[in-house]
């Protein structure tokens, strides 16, 4: 019915034409090297006239096109009266077009139609509310979200008059009161979307994307409203958990293992660490499980509204304009929903917590440590742990992947600590790993992060040169901007920690600021630095480190988590010369290459 009501009452959409209207003097050297082409075909003296005119024809193209570029260029602009174009084209990079080769199917025929192409990828992938709770949340909507199966997409319920999100809240209401979820919003849209670097005739090098119906989504956010305080009120996602939290990040999880391994390093010991892999968490959730534990935490209706949710679900696989036959899926939270990462959260909320280890979860990223001046000592407190988490796992049908497991000693001394098992396999041991988008050395001096980080921006620039160099005829303030937006956050991430790094690695990042800002404003080689920075009132890279680091620290010291605010506790360092983060803001320097 809404989708009928938005058809009635939206005016057809022209499809603009893309056809090119060429100059006079390309019109009239078309129409002659035809003409010659015939005559060349009977008079061998017309094929010199004819390989003149396509000549012409050939550098007459290149220099209107060239000419088109530039004049699109100069058009570009952040502004809603252009509709935001500089930013499209830039976006436009992140999302190649992408060509669909034929996919092999299990028996190793080619899958070449959109409805063969969607039967391979089909098998393996598998309280009550108040009016102005529901007209928030859908004030909130983004409107440029893909609609679900049904086809009602977030701009229309931004659309809907009062009435009808009046009824809407009486629907929502009458679930929690029937405890009962609607079949129709179970149906999730899967759409296949190619992994970079992968063959891409293989139906396992595409990552499955759900799309979930709107309504559902809807009515998810205002649950979890409802649903946050009750948890938060009786302490059930334990405080080692920073993932899906409110005001918890990725940066707090890592200063505290960045903290326990700066200790280890201050007490002459060794830091024993274990970054463990599941396999498909979110997929591998077991629903009877996952029902027990909801029914120690919870309220008996809400519990059986979500026993409910996320029991009997489907999902059709979309191949081009063809829909695949609904496959029941067994296991698992609900992919792309809002519900889902609350209700991993309390899955794993009981995974058991050694006595002499630090555990750090964030949603399904799980780092254990243990430090001691014995590294044999180190690697034995953590394997006993690992036996009682193995139980656990079990207990709970949860999988690990133990060859993507990783096993590092972090220590200054030259010994490393013996290896870990997990199921009875080795994990294999490294001198550095990536841990929510950081890279941790062994000795943490951070070389490999910031090399991370220059190898990323020289990728980075190389993408974007066409709009931010010396040849594009970008506005200056464009220019700027996208560095600001596209490039400087990939060496900002994380300031707060690499920034401890020593000044020599830290003034890397300094040199390749002064090169990106040197290009965007195409400076003489006589131009300092300094100069180029203070006209574009860009601070340098010191000074940023410094101001992010004191603001991270104020937040710090109100954080609602007491494991984040004991971060606090270890500040300085007496033995070793080693920086910490409260050290950045008092060593902010102006000196710059």
């Amino acid at each position: 019915m809404m989708n009928e009501a938005v058809h009635h009452a939206s005016t057809t959409y022209q499809q603009p034409s893309f056809n090119r209207i060429f100059s006079a003097d390309i019109q009239r050297l078309v129409s002659e090297k035809r003409s010659e082409g015939v005559a060349a075909t009977q008079i061998s003296q017309h094929k010199a006239r004819l390989r003149e005119c396509i000549t012409q024809l050939r550098n007459l193209l290149a220099s209107e096109k060239t000419a088109s570029f530039k004049e699109y260029l100069e058009n570009l602009d952040a502004t809603s009266e252009t509709n935001y174009s500089l930013w499209r084209a830039a976006r436009n990079l992140k999302r190649p077009v992408q060509f669909k080769p034929p996919l092999r199917n299990s028996s190793g025929d080619w899958a070449r139609s959109d409805c063969e192409k969607s039967t391979v990828s089909s098998p393996p992938h598998p309280v009550t509310f108040e009016f102005r709770e529901v007209q928030n949340v859908i004030a909130n909507l983004n409107p440029k979200k893909a609609p679900g199966i049904d086809g009602i997409s977030n701009k229309m319920m931004i659309e809907l008059p009062r009435v009808a999100v009046r009824i809407l809240l009486f629907i929502f209401n009458a679930m929690l009161r029937l405890e009962y979820f609607p079949n129709n919003w179970k149906v999730a849209v899967v759409k296949m979307i190619p992994k970079p670097g992968k063959d891409l005739t293989k139906a396992e090098s595409y990552r499955p994307i759900s799309l979930l119906p709107t309504m559902s989504k809807l009515f998810e956010k205002l649950l979890v409203t409802k649903l946050s305080p009750i948890l938060a009120e009786r302490n059930c996602i334990p405080d080692h958990q920073f993932g899906f939290r409110r005001q918890h990040g990725t940066i707090e999880q890592t200063h505290r293992l960045v903290q326990v391994i700066r200790s280890a390093f201050e007490q002459k010991s060794y830091c024993s660490a274990l970054f463990i892999d599941v396999s498909q968490a979110f997929d591998k959730v077991w629903h009877e499980g996952l029902i027990l534990k909801l029914k120690l935490h919870l309220p008996t209706n809400i519990v059986k509204l979500l026993e409910n949710y996320i029991t009997s679900r489907k999902f059709v696989v979309k191949e081009g304009e063809f829909v695949s036959l609904p496959e029941y899926i067994a296991s698992g939270v609900p992919q792309g929903s809002i519900l889902g990462p609350l209700l991993y959260l309390i899955y794993t909320s009981d995974m058991p917590v050694g006595s002499n280890i630090h555990t750090s979860t964030f949603a399904d990223d799980t780092a254990c440590l243990s430090t001691h001046k014995i590294p044999q000592e180190a690697t034995r407190h953590l394997q006993e742990y690992i036996f009682q988490f193995e139980q656990w796992l079990k207990l709970w049908r949860i999988k690990v992947n133990e060859q993507k497991c990783v096993h590092v000693t972090f220590t200054l001394r030259r010994e490393t600590c013996p290896p870990i098992r997990i199921n009875n396999q080795v994990v294999p041991q490294h001198s550095r790993v990536k841990y929510l988008g950081i890279h941790l050395d062994q000795r943490l001096t951070w070389k490999f992060h910031i090399e991370a980080k220059l190898t990323q921006m020289k990728l980075k620039l190389a993408q974007l040169h066409w709009l931010i160099g010396r040849n594009s005829t970008l506005s200056l303030d464009c220019k700027l901007l996208i560095y600001k937006s596209l490039m400087k956050p990939i060496w900002f991430y994380g300031a707060q920690l690499w920034g401890t790094a020593s000044a020599s690695l830290v003034e890397k990042i300094q040199r390749w600021q002064n090169k990106i800002l040197r290009l965007i404003t195409s400076a003489p080689w006589y131009v300092r630095n300094i100069n180029i920075h203070r006209d574009l009132n860009m601070p340098l890279v010191t000074s940023e480190i410094a101001k992010v680091a004191g603001k991270y620290l104020i937040k710090l010291e109100s954080h609602p988590n007491p494991l984040a605010r004991s971060i606090l506790n270890h500040r300085g360092h007496i033995r070793l010369k080693k920086r910490d983060t409260a050290a950045l803001i008092s060593n902010s320097t102006n000196n710059v290459s």
